[in-house]
C-alpha cells in the first residue's frame, strides 16, 4: 500500500509543478494586458491583441497538459491508491474528479446514454424498491430505509433540494433491483437496470466525493451493481476502492469514545463497514485473490442483533418490520470464511497455525464445525430465498476449505468423498434455482459470481474424480478419520436424496454444471466463456464416464435378461461411419394444435384474454370448416418479425421471401381433419424448417412455440400429434434396414414413453401390427413359410415368427421397397407410427409420429433426443464375439423383454440417455385419462366440454 501512495504523491507533485507554471504564465499575461489601453476605449484592439492570443494559447496548452496528466494517472491507477480524506479531487477545483478517475479504471464496456428523461412510472419504481427491500436489503443494510423512501418521494414530487447523493441512492437501488430480477441480457429487467445506472452516473461526481460517509455507501452500492453487470464494470477494482475509503475514514475501527456516540449512528456505521467487509470477502474468495485488509487490522463489533427498523409505507406496497438479522448472519459467516481463507490460502504455510498445534486437519475440521453450528443456529423465520442462499454458501465453503491448498496439499480419501458429495449437493441445488421455470422473480441476490462458483465447484468435482474416480464411483466405504482428543470431529456426509449409483450421479452432475452455466450465459456473456472452458475440460471425463456407464448397463442386461443364457460380451455404442456422415444430421417437427373461434359460448375470460382468436365470420372453408387463414397469417408474421422465415399459404410465399427450398422455412398449415372433430375450433399445424440437430435448433423451436402461445390462444387435444423428422441420409441402405429392424424390436417400449391415448390412435399405428411389412409376414405365416437364419437377428429361439420374417424381408428390400413398406398401412384410413417421408431431391426423413401434441419445448427436445439416438444406434455396437448387427439386436431384444416399468429405463441407458430418466419419470407420472373426451373420443356434452376446454388453453409462456 505505501508504494501505491508514493506513486500517487509523485504524480500529484508533478501536476502541482505544472499548474504552478501555468498560473505564473497566466499572471504575466494578465500584467501585459494591464499595460495596454483600456478595454472600453478600444474593444476591437483588445480582442485582437497579442496578449489575448497568447493567453488563449497558454490556456489551451494548460488544458492539454492537464488532460495528459489525467491520462497518465488513469494509466497507472492500478498501481496507486487515493486517500479518501483528500480534497484535491473535488468537482469545483478541477475538471478531474475522483468519480471520473474511478469510472476510467472500473469500466469495461461503456454504458449507453440514458434513453429516458428520468424515473419510471411510480408504480414500477415502487415494485422494484419493494423487491430490493425484500431480497437484498436484509443482507446489505447499507443505508437507512427512510432516507431511500423520502428521496424517492421527493424526486417524484420534483423537489429540487434532493441531493446528488440521494439521487445516486435512488437510481442505484432501482438499477440493482431491476438487474437482480433479470434472467437474460435481452429482457426488460436488464435494459432497465442499464438505463437506471446510466442515470445514476450523472450524479457520480458528488456521490463519490472523497471524505464522506456517503462515499462509502455509494461505492458499496456501485460494487453491488457491478456483481450483476460484469459486462460494464469490474467488481474487483470497485471493492478495492471501497475498502480503501473504509480504511481512510477509519471505519475499520470502532470509535474510541463509544459512550459519547449516538447508538443509532454507531450501529449504522458498523452495518456499513460489515456490508463492505462481506462484499470484499465474497469477491476476493471467488477470484482467489487477497483480501483488501486483514482481520488483524479491524476492530469492529457486529451491529446489534435486535436492530429492527420499520419501513414507511410506499403506496401500500412496503410496510411492516424488516429484520436486519439476515445481514448479521451473513456477517458472521463471512468472518468464519475470512478466518480459514486467510489461514489456508493467504498465510505462510511454513508458519504454524495458531491454536491448532500445527495440525492442519484439526483446523479444517474445526472451521467446518463452526460453519455447521452457524447453519444449525439459523432461525426458522428466515425467508426461504435467503435460507437457500445460506445453504449454498455453506456447501461452497465446505468444498473450498477442504480443497487442496498450500497448507494441506495432500487430500485424504474421506476428504475426497466429502468434496464429491458436497459438490453434487451444491450443483444440484444451484441448478434447480438457476433453471426454475417459475414466472416469479429471482428468489434472492444471485450474481455473476454464482457462475464463477459453479465453475469452481465443477472443477473441484472433476479433480476428485480424476484423482480417485474408480473408488468413488464404486461407492467403496471410506473410514472416517479419527479426531484428536478435545478436537472437532470431521464433518459428516450430506444426506443423499436418491439411491442412484455414483456413476449416474456424476454424469448428471457434470451435465448440470454445463446446463447451469448455459443458463447463466443467457444473463451474463462472461458465463459463456466459463461454459466453453468447462466443456473443454470435462469433455474427456464425461465421455469416459458414459462409456463406463454403458458398459455396466450392457453387462447388467447380459446377466439379467429374461430367459437368455448367452455368454456376456462387451458392448459400446459407436459413432463410426461407413456410408454417410452424422455430423450434418438435420431434424424437423410437425406440431398440431387447435385455435378457437370467437364464439359467444366461449368464456368471457378467454374472449377478453387479448390473444388472437379466429373470427366467427371468417369464410374460407374447406369441407365445411374454416382453414384458419387469419390465424396462420398472424403466426407467420410473428415469426418473420423475429427473423424466422415462415409462410402460411403456398409456394408464392416462398417467392416473396426469395427462398427456393420449401424445407428452409416454417409452414403454418391447416389441419382440416382435426377441425372436423370440433366445429368451435380450427386445427392448425406448425411445420418447421430443416434445422441442424443442436442447441440452436431447440432454441429456435422454443422461440416459435413461445411466440405462438403468447400471441394466439391455442391448446392441444388427444387428437393432436407431434411428428419428429430425422434425416435418413445419415444412414446408408444397409444401416437403414438395421434401423427399421431395431425399431420393430423396441416399438412397444417407445410407445411407453408416450401418452396412453396415442397407442389407440389411428394416426400412429404400430408398424409391427399395421404396416405392409407386417401384412406380408402374416401372409407367409399363414402359408406355412419359415425364415432362414441370416445371422442378423437375435439368437433367442422364442422370438415371434412374425418378427423374424419381417427382419428377413427387410434385409432383402431395396430403398424404394423399404420406404413403401413403412409408408403403406394395410389397415384402411390409418397411418404407421414410423414412416419415411420425401423431403425433396431424393432425400427422405424418418418420421416418428408416436408422440402427443405439445407446446413444451423441453418435452419435445427430450423426445427428439430419443429419436436421434435410435437412428444413431443403427450404426451398430462394437464387439469381439458377434456381428455388430446381431449384437445390437440382442441388446435391444433383451430390453424389450423386460416389464414396461423397467424396459424404457434400460432403453434410455442403452441409447446413452440415462441422464434423461428423471425427466421421463416426471412425464410418465403426469399421464392421466383426459377429462375432455369420453371413451369414444367425443365430448361428453357440449356445455360440459366447453367448460372443460376453457381451462385447457395454454397460458402465456414466461
Amino acid at each position: 500500500m505505501p508504494s501505491y501512495v508514493a506513486a500517487l504523491e509523485l504524480r500529484i507533485e508533478k501536476l502541482e509543478r505544472r499548474l504552478t507554471y501555468a498560473r505564473s504564465r497566466k499572471a504575466s499575461v494578465a500584467l501585459h494586458e494591464q499595460d495596454g489601453p483600456p478595454a472600453v476605449e478600444h474593444p476591437q484592439d483588445r480582442k485582437d491583441s497579442l496578449a489575448n492570443i497568447r493567453a488563449a494559447i497558454h490556456r489551451k496548452a494548460e488544458r492539454k497538459r492537464e488532460n495528459s496528466d489525467v491520462n497518465a494517472l488513469v494509466s497507472d491507477f492500478g498501481y496507486m491508491s487515493i486517500n479518501a480524506t483528500t480534497r484535491d479531487f473535488e468537482p469545483t477545483l478541477s475538471n478531474m474528479t475522483f468519480a471520473r478517475l474511478m469510472l476510467a479504471a472500473v469500466t469495461n464496456d461503456p454504458l449507453p446514454d440514458p434513453q429516458t428523461p428520468g424515473l419510471p412510472a411510480k408504480q414500477t419504481a415502487h415494485a422494484i424498491v419493494h423487491y430490493y427491500m425484500i431480497n437484498i436489503y436484509p443482507l446489505f443494510p447499507l443505508f437507512q430505509e427512510t432516507v431511500l423512501l423520502s428521496a424517492l418521494d421527493d424526486m417524484y414530487q420534483q423537489d429540487r433540494n434532493v441531493s446528488s447523493t440521494n439521487k445516486w441512492l435512488v437510481y442505484m437501488v432501482l438499477a440493482i433491483g431491476s438487474m437482480a430480477q433479470s434472467r437474460s441480457n435481452h429482457d426488460e429487467c436488464y435494459k432497465n437496470g442499464v438505463e437506471f445506472v446510466s442515470h445514476a452516473l450523472q450524479f457520480a461526481d458528488r456521490a463519490l466525493q472523497l471524505g464522506s460517509v456517503s462515499q462509502i455507501q455509494s461505492l458499496a452500492l456501485f460494487t453491488q451493481y457491478s456483481t450483476l453487470d460484469p459486462a460494464h464494470f469490474d467488481s474487483w477494482q470497485l471493492i478495492g476502492a471501497t475498502c480503501r475509503a473504509v480504511v481512510d475514514l477509519g471505519f475499520h475501527q470502532d470509535p474510541v469514545t463509544q459512550g459519547q456516540t449516538d447508538r443509532v449512528a454507531l450501529d449504522m456505521r458498523r452495518k456499513t463497514f460489515y456490508c463492505v467487509y462481506a462484499l470484499d470477502r465474497a469477491i476476493s474468495m471467488v477470484h482467489a485473490r487477497a483480501f483488501s485488509f486483514s482481520d488483524d487490522s479491524i476492530n469492529v463489533d457486529l451491529p446489534a442483533m435486535s436492530g429492527i427498523g420499520r419501513i414507511a409505507s410506499v403506496a401500500g406496497t412496503i410496510t411492516g418490520p424488516q429484520s436486519h438479522d439476515p445481514a448479521i448472519l451473513l456477517f458472521q459467516l463471512r468472518r468464519i470464511q475470512s478466518h480459514w481463507y486467510q489461514t489456508l490460502i493467504q498465510s505462510d504455510p511454513n508458519q504454524p497455525i495458531e491454536g491448532a498445534d500445527g495440525d492442519t486437519a484439526s483446523f479444517i475440521w474445526q472451521v467446518c464445525q463452526d460453519m455447521r453450528e452457524w447453519d444449525e443456529s439459523l432461525p426458522e423465520t428466515l425467508p426461504i430465498g435467503i435460507r437457500e442462499l445460506f445453504n449454498l454458501e455453506l456447501k461452497y465453503s465446505y468444498v473450498y476449505c477442504l480443497a487442496p491448498s498450500a497448507r494441506a496439499p495432500v487430500m485424504t480419501a474421506y476428504g475426497r468423498v466429502l468434496i464429491f458429495e458436497y459438490a453434487i449437493a451444491y450443483l444440484d441445488h444451484v441448478y434447480g434455482i438457476a433453471t426454475h421455470g417459475s414466472p416469479d422473480p429471482n428468489p434472492s441476490f444471485y450474481t455473476y459470481h454464482d457462475a464463477l462458483r459453479v465453475f469452481f465447484m465443477g472443477s473441484q468435482f472433476m479433480a476428485v474424480l480424476r484423482d480417485a474416480g474408480d473408488a468413488i464411483l464404486a461407492g467403496a466405504s471410506v473410514p472416517v478419520p479419527l479426531s484428536l482428543p478435545g478436537k472437532a470431529p470431521p464433518p459428516p456426509l450430506p444426506t443423499r436424496t436418491s439411491n442412484e449409483d455414483n456413476l449416474t450421479r456424476s454424469i448428471r452432475c457434470l451435465e448440470r454444471v454445463k446446463l447451469t452455466l448455459q443458463k447463466y450465459g443467457e444473463r451474463w456473456l462472461d458465463a459463456q466463456s466459463l461454459l466453453q472452458s468447462f466443456d473443454t475440460l470435462s469433455e474427456g471425463l464425461i465421455k469416459d464416464l458414459k462409456a463406463k456407464q454403458q458398459q455396466e448397463n450392457i453387462t447388467m442386461l447380459n446377466h439379467e435378461a429374461v430367459g437368455l443364457q448367452l455368454e456376456p460380451a462387451s458392448y459400446e455404442l459407436v459413432d463410426t461411419n461407413e456410408g454417410a456422415s452424422t455430423t450434418d444430421v438435420t431434424v424437423g417437427w410437425e406440431i398440431e394444435f387447435l385455435v378457437p373461434l370467437a364464439k359467444g359460448d366461449l368464456t368471457r375470460d378467454l374472449l377478453n384474454d387479448g390473444r388472437f382468436l379466429i373470427s366467427e365470420e371468417e369464410q374460407e372453408f374447406m369441407l365445411g370448416a374454416t382453414e384458419g387463414y387469419s390465424a396462420r397469417k398472424n403466426i407467420a408474421n410473428l415469426l418473420k418479425e423475429v427473423g424466422i422465415p415462415a409462410v402460411h399459404r403456398d409456394i408464392s410465399d416462398l417467392e416473396a421471401l426469395d427462398i427456393a427450398d420449401r424445407y428452409a422455412v416454417w409452414w403454418v398449415r391447416s389441419e382440416v381433419l382435426y377441425t372436423a372433430l370440433d366445429s368451435d375450433e380450427v386445427g392448425l399445424e406448425l411445420s418447421s424448417r430443416k434445422l441442424p440437430a443442436n442447441e440452436l435448433a431447440f432454441a429456435e423451436l422454443d422461440q416459435v412455440l413461445r411466440l405462438t402461445r403468447n400471441n394466439v390462444l391455442v391448446r392441444v387435444s388427444r387428437h393432436c400429434g407431434l411428428h419428429v423428422h430425422v434425416d435418413a441420409s445419415v444412414l446408408d441402405l444397409n444401416e437403414q434396414r438395421h434401423f427399421v429392424c431395431l425399431y420393430l424390436i423396441i416399438e412397444n417400449v417407445l410407445f411407453s414413453l408416450c401418452h396412453p391415448s396415442r397407442r389407440e390412435s389411428e394416426w400412429c399405428c404400430p408398424v409391427y401390427e399395421s404396416s405392409r411389412l407386417a401384412y406380408e409376414a402374416n401372409s407367409l405365416i399363414a402359408q406355412g413359410g419359415q425364415d432362414s437364419n441370416c445371422g442378423e437377428w437375435p439368437h433367442d429361439a422364442v422370438m415371434p415368427d412374425r418378427m423374424r420374417l419381417m427382419h428377413r424381408a427387410i434385409h432383402d428390400l431395396g430403398s424404394g421397397q423399404l420406404r413403401s413398406g413403412l409408408l403403406q398401412p394395410y389397415v384402411p384410413d390409418t397411418r404407421n407410427a414410423l414412416a419415411m417421408k420425401f423431403v425433396g431431391q431424393g432425400k427422405y426423413t424418418f418420421e416418428f409420429r408416436h408422440f402427443q401434441g405439445s407446446f413444451d419445448s423441453a418435452l419435445i427436445q427430450h423426445w427428439t433426443r430419443v429419436c436421434l439416438a435410435l437412428v444413431k444406434a443403427a450404426k451398430g455396437l462394437t464387439g469381439h464375439r458377434q456381428h455388430p448387427a446381431s449384437q445390437t439386436y440382442d441388446v435391444f431384444y433383451r430390453v424389450s423383454c423386460r416389464p414396461e416399468a423397467e424396459a424404457w429405463k434400460c432403453l434410455l441407458r442403452v441409447l446413452d440417455l440415462g441422464d434423461c430418466i428423471p425427466f421421463w419419470e416426471l412425464v410418465r407420472s403426469s399421464y392421466a385419462p383426459s377429462p375432455e373426451y369420453g371413451p369414444d373420443g367425443h365430448s361428453k356434452s357440449v356445455s360440459e366440454g366447453r367448460r372443460r376446454l376453457a381451462s385447457q388453453y395454454l397460458a402465456r409462456a414466461e
